[in-house]
Formats: C-alpha cells, structure tokens, sequence
C-alpha cells in the first residue's frame, strides 16, 4: 500500500511539472514557438500558439501557422477552419455561418474539412457528419454522414 501511495505521488508530481510549462510566458518563448512550428512542424509548440493567440484575441495570427502544421504533420485543420469563421463573422463561431459565405469560400473550407477528415482529425470529421446529416453547404446525404460516422470510431 505505501509503494502505491508513492508511486502515486510520484506520478502526480511529474504531471504537475510536465503539465506546467505550456504557456508562453515571454517573447523569446512566441519566437521560439513559431520558429518550431515553421521548422520542425512540432506539434506542441503548435499548441502553445492556438492557445496563446486565443487567450489574447488574436486569433487570426494562427492561421499562417495552421496552414503550415497542415501541409507538413496533417493537423491544424479544424483550427484553420474555425478561425477563418471567426475572422469573417467578427469573433463569433457558429458552424452553420459556413452558409453565409460566398461559395468560393464555402467550397474552400468544406476542402478544408474534407482534407482534415482524410488526416483523421475528429473535429474535422464531426462538422462533416452533421453537414452531411443536415444538408449544411453540402448536399444532404445520410450514407456520407454515416460513413464519416464509422469512420470515426462512433457506434450507435
């Protein structure tokens, strides 16, 4: 029992130091987080960025950063997708003003979306389901929804 009681403290100490760090706190940290991100494509420093630009409304500055986390480690999407509503639509993020959008734009994010479903990503794949399930941009098509669905890892 006391073996467990330390290896629980243990553990719990190491988590509340790793789990620590993950906000930039100076300007040396937003340069070395984007010159990881723009390098390395690392994912944790891509992290820190969507969280700190977030925090400080400045969300729009993620998106050059999510395009390049997209093309090199297959993420981002779901982040781009969402900024880009928010800079259209005055920092309101609604799925369903994808329809407000000209339809080259529409077109461009649904790309976006399918793109990121292709690279796994949940978030992507769940706006597609209820798209296809609600005819939301897209044509309404319950087998793509379902399909997306499964694809998931969803059972019902």
């Amino acid at each position: 029992m006391k073996n467990k009681i330390t290896i629980f403290l243990i553990l719990l100490c190491f988590l509340s130091i790793s789990c620590g760090d993950r906000n930039i706190k100076a300007e040396s940290d937003l340069f070395k987080c984007k010159s990881d991100v723009m390098i390395d494509s690392d994912h944790v420093s891509y992290i820190k960025l969507t969280n700190y630009y977030e925090r400080d409304d400045n969300y729009y500055e993620i998106l050059p950063y999510s395009l390049k986390m997209m093309e090199e480690a297959k993420t981002g999407y779901d982040d781009f997708f969402t900024t880009y509503l928010k800079i259209k639509f005055d920092n309101e993020f609604d799925r369903d003003n994808i329809l407000k959008l000209e339809k080259p734009e529409r077109d461009f994010l649904l790309y976006i979306l399918h793109e990121g479903a292709l690279a796994d990503d949940i978030s992507c794949k769940d706006v597609l389901i209820d798209y296809y399930k609600r005819g939301i941009g897209v044509e309404k098509n319950m087998f793509k929804s379902d399909s997306i669905y499964k694809s998931a890892g969803y059972s019902r």
